[in-house]
């Protein structure tokens, strides 16, 4: 399994998570269309995830319910984790 699976967001998808993963939900309110991203639970604890985890606590809070929500768009996040 590579490092990062994703696909288009359904409700009760993320129910359904790999094991050793954590999934979340991203897109920018822009408009786009959002996307569950499957992350390996190791990759968490990199610099960049850990930006982008302030982000989303910046303007989301800590108190976010099911899915954690990344406000990035979705092509530069997937570049993010690819170059992980």
């Amino acid at each position: 399994m590579g490092r990062l699976l994703w696909k288009n967001y359904k409700k009760g998808s993320a129910s359904k998570t790999p094991r050793g993963f954590v999934p979340m939900l991203v897109g920018s309110d822009a408009g786009e269309e959002k996307e569950i991203i499957f992350l390996k639970i190791k990759f968490l604890k990199h610099p960049q995830m850990i930006l982008l985890l302030n982000m989303s606590e910046m303007e989301f809070g800590y108190d976010q319910k099911g899915i954690i929500n990344i406000p990035c768009d979705v092509p530069h996040f997937r570049r993010i984790l690819n170059s992980l």
